[in-house]
């Protein structure tokens, strides 16, 4: 990050705090589209991955409680294989964010804080009972109950509604140079984007994180999507990673914030999340249903992909809504989360850093959406033990979870079409 000048900065810095009043986020964004209501009778179809937010919960001198002791018979978790499969891995990396702590950090639960030394008590109880060779799923998991006390998230509206949506790492096709039918470029982080975080300047009065860039002396704010994309203002300055097919793949892409790479010489490549440009997120599919492209309630990551795959003349000026864009860089590994280390499918989730612990066990209990082909053929439980890896821009407050689903066809096919209402729970050591 480059260094600049406190007294050079400040009045731009107090003139985009109160433009703005809050800051951008990471790897998701939010979104306008509006949460299901309370009680729905089932999961509905998002208007794309995690392009959705809960109504944020109440703040002041009446703030609700945000979370509540539990018991286990309220969740009826399953006592078999898939409960575990996959979650020594999962846990074993959160084991090591925490060791890397010292003892003294805390980290925020609900209204209070909880120490990184009783994180890591927990995390070490829960890996030693995974790692013993002869219990069964049934009497592992009575060995957990034994051990963990419950703590729920009382949610949005106070009562423990939860809205779930998840996230995916696609596997697409790339080329290091551009040539035809690969001349959409993705952007490595360029080096005059500045973050500025005002929780260093004691006149800011805020904790925002701000991305601009100088000019003249004066910090502004970075060039949108229409700038990069469609004036080329970072075109020929050796930014461009890698070039994908078109504008729409580079698109879903920063919104998923992670990918795969295919060469075509064999080799893959992880594409990791480096930065934004600081510009908040617009949602493509909200903006279609709108302009009446999209009916309500259908604007899914597939549909808006074969909408603007069938009407290429309105690609540019639809993607050009959303003035957030997201850089990126290569890597041998990944994704990362936010403890970083690398996210399991099905066992790492993203929630609010806000409000619960990094790297913490917890357990989730919504439905998903079973997906053959193209089509939705119903709606599955989905109870399971997870760790709270990751977090995200439109994951905020208590009342959102975001789960990765890994990589490939099937995890976008689901991805794309979950949101649902369900129910988040913390273990803690007895």
């Amino acid at each position: 990050m480059r260094k600049v000048r406190i007294a050079t900065l400040m009045p731009a810095l107090l003139f985009l705090l109160a433009a703005s009043g809050c800051a951008s986020g990471s790897r998701k964004a939010p979104s306008p589209v509006p949460s299901p209501p309370a009680t729905s009778p089932g999961p509905v179809i998002p208007a794309g991955p995690a392009e959705v937010e809960a109504p944020a919960p109440p703040t002041g001198p009446e703030k609700a409680p945000i979370l509540r002791d539990a018991s286990w018979d309220e969740v009826d978790l399953p006592a078999d294989g898939a409960v575990f499969d996959g979650l020594l891995a999962a846990a074993r990396r959160s084991l090591g964010y925490y060791q890397k702590l010292p003892d003294t950090a805390t980290l925020p639960l609900g209204d209070g804080t909880v120490s990184a030394a009783d994180l890591r008590a927990s995390v070490e109880v829960l890996v030693a009972i995974l790692e013993e060779p002869g219990p069964g799923p049934r009497e592992r998991l009575e060995k957990i109950k034994r051990r963990f006390r419950l703590v729920k998230s009382l949610g949005t509206d106070g009562a423990g509604r939860v809205l779930f949506t998840a996230y995916y790492e696609p596997v697409f096709d790339a080329r290091t140079s551009r040539e035809p039918g690969f001349e959409a470029p993705l952007y490595a982080r360029p080096q005059d984007l500045i973050t500025v975080d005002l929780s260093q300047f004691p006149l800011a009065r805020s904790a925002a994180v701000l991305s601009g860039r100088l000019e003249g002396g004066r910090l502004v704010p970075y060039f949108t999507r229409e700038d990069i994309d469609g004036r080329g203002r970072l075109s020929g300055k050796g930014l461009e990673v890698l070039w994908l097919s078109d504008p729409a793949e580079v698109f879903f892409l920063q919104i998923e914030g992670s990918g795969i790479a295919r060469l075509g010489d064999g080799k893959t490549v992880h594409v990791l999340y480096a930065g934004k440009n600081g510009w908040p997120y617009v949602s493509l599919g909200r903006a279609m249903i709108d302009q009446g492209l999209l009916a309500e309630g259908q604007a899914s990551m597939q549909s808006i992909k074969a909408y603007l795959a069938a009407h290429p003349e309105r690609r540019d000026a639809l993607l050009f809504l959303n003035p957030s864009y997201t850089f990126f860089r290569l890597a041998d590994d990944g994704p990362f989360g936010n403890i970083g280390v690398t996210l399991a499918p099905g066992r790492s989730i993203a929630t609010d850093a806000s409000l619960f612990p990094k790297g913490a066990p917890a357990l989730v209990k919504t439905t998903r959406p079973v997906v053959k082909g193209d089509t939705v053929t119903g709606f599955e439980p989905f109870v399971r033990l997870v760790m709270n890896q990751d977090t995200g821009g439109a994951i905020r407050g208590p009342g959102r979870v975001d789960l990765f689903l890994g990589a490939g066809d099937e995890a976008e096919a689901v991805a794309g079409r979950l949101r649902a209402e369900g129910e988040l729970y913390f273990l803690l050591l007895k």
